[in-house]
């Protein structure tokens, strides 16, 4: 049977529309804490959602294509949600520095690492466009001082540009050693939620191999001895996708 893979998304949207109609029809003012409501809803469940789904890739009891769809719509969902709630960039309170500073720790750097962890670039791409957001911060406070003249946002814009080129090409040359890190924590860690039916279903290859076991013996002795030794999904799928001598 084929999965439907956006049903979660499908349900969260009808779980929020719910939302909305228990609190218009709860309070008679709901005109006033609507936005509050909505913006603690989306933004603590976007959260709680997201490393969910984090830890299930982790510990191998959702695959990929399945995890696409749900994981990019989550990722955008918590990235506007948190600017919402944190109140930053286009409000009153856009000069408060730890407002800024919160930020970066709960959203924009969280993004580009889980997204560098799982291989999916809409995260990264999301985190990146933060930094852009710091950069123009710094840009509009550094122009308040000299005069806002426009060649500090150029110059301001052009550093951060070219460091975020440098900070990418450092992530791409070390992106398998973090992934194994990860790999590693996780199957120290997480290897008592991993469910090895899962991992062996999404890395068993058909058919016999040279030494004689079936494909899925095979795997099944490598997942044993991951989570034994402290691998990992990822590390996992690296050793499959290996030629057999």
């Amino acid at each position: 049977t084929k999965k439907i893979t956006t049903m979660p998304i499908t349900f969260y949207m009808g779980l929020s529309a719910l939302t909305i109609a228990i609190t218009v029809s709860a309070t008679a003012n709901y005109q006033s804490i609507l936005p509050d409501v909505l913006k603690w809803w989306f933004a603590t469940t976007t959260v709680v959602w997201l490393y969910t789904l984090f830890v299930l890739r982790l510990t191998h009891r959702i695959k990929r294509e399945i995890l696409s769809w749900s994981f990019n719509f989550c990722a955008l969902g918590y990235f506007a949600s948190l600017l919402v709630l944190i109140n930053i960039p286009f409000s009153q309170y856009t000069n408060d520095a730890w407002r800024w500073v919160l930020m970066n720790i709960v959203n924009f750097i969280p993004l580009i690492m889980i997204g560098v962890i799982t291989e999916f670039i809409l995260m990264v791409l999301l985190g990146a466009i933060g930094f852009f957001m710091d950069s123009w911060k710094i840009g509009s406070e550094i122009a308040e001082l000299v005069g806002g003249h426009v060649l500090v946002y150029f110059f301001t814009f052009s550093i951060t540009g070219i460091g975020m080129g440098y900070f990418g090409w450092l992530l791409n040359r070390h992106q398998k050693k973090i992934q194994r890190a990860v790999d590693n924590w996780a199957g120290r860690w997480l290897h008592c939620l991993m469910k090895e039916e899962e991992v062996v279903n999404e890395t068993t290859n058909e058919g016999v191999r040279d030494d004689g076991e079936t494909g899925t013996e095979a795997d099944s002795t490598v997942i044993a001895d991951g989570i034994s030794t402290g691998v990992g999904p990822f590390e996992l799928e690296m050793r499959e996708s290996r030629p057999i001598d």
